[in-house]
């Protein structure tokens, strides 16, 4: 009678293929979502949602070249296709990862998927409905009134993109110091000694993704501030505990 292998033993080209077969996956939902958004993406208002920020400012969108809008239509629906699909990414990497893993560590990886889509979305949510209108608004200001803007289409979208998808990321520090700490890696004394280095680094970092004005900056930079502040803490109440 054959021996049911457990799949934490399969050996590593099954790991590989059990990978490819979930990547692939992942592919075809991606492609799929990409294609309705797409279809629909009138219908959905997508573009009102990008816009957003204008709006208040009263401000339109210029297009250079005659694909532009096709291929912002495209940028845009894969861009939503992969929000929608963030919860099946996370469930497969959680699933390839879980035969690997104790009873306790699934209960903290799960408690990490989550807090992972906690905090992508506040971040991602806080740079888009407050930081990006005030940094649009204000930068505008400095136009005199002979001179009317003409913000391009496609430079406005990956400025949103790479903005809001970066703070989203940024606002993971809190986890990525946990996962340290737990590694041994840094304690909350190293934290505290190079505090003022990690403000220095946590302005420069905002100064590479925001628009590029002082206000910005300051507006993303004073929350990771705080998220840091809040990483020290955990990091004592984690090592305390052991």
């Amino acid at each position: 009678m054959p021996v049911k292998r457990k799949k934490s033993d399969l050996p590593f080209i099954e790991h590989l293929e059990e990978l490819r077969r979930r990547f692939l996956w992942l592919l075809s939902v991606l492609f799929f979502f990409t294609i309705i958004y797409f279809l629909l993406f009138d219908r959905l208002s997508l573009f009102k949602i990008i816009l957003y920020p204008l709006e208040k400012i009263n401000q339109k969108l210029y297009f250079y070249h005659i694909a532009e809008p096709f291929l912002a239509r495209v940028k845009l629906s894969f861009i939503f296709s992969l929000v929608t699909s963030a919860p099946f990414i996370l469930y497969h990497l959680f699933a390839f990862l879980i035969p690997a893993l104790k009873r306790k560590e699934k209960s903290l990886g799960l408690i990490f998927t989550f807090l992972i889509m906690v905090l992508f979305s506040t971040g991602a949510l806080f740079a888009y409905y407050y930081i990006l209108p005030f940094s649009i608004n204000f930068l505008l200001k400095f136009a005199p009134q002979q001179v009317k803007p003409l913000l391009r289409l496609n430079e406005y979208i990956s400025l949103c993109i790479t903005f809001v998808f970066g703070t989203g990321l940024i606002f993971q520090m809190p986890l990525v110091i946990i996962f340290l700490t737990k590694l041994d890696i840094i304690d909350y004394k190293f934290l505290l000694r190079y505090t003022g280095e990690a403000i220095i680094i946590i302005f420069i970092i905002s100064a590479l993704i925001t628009p590029p004005d002082v206000y910005s900056q300051v507006l993303l930079g004073l929350p990771l501030i705080l998220l840091y502040l809040i990483s020290i803490a955990l990091s004592y109440a984690l090592q305390n505990k052991r």
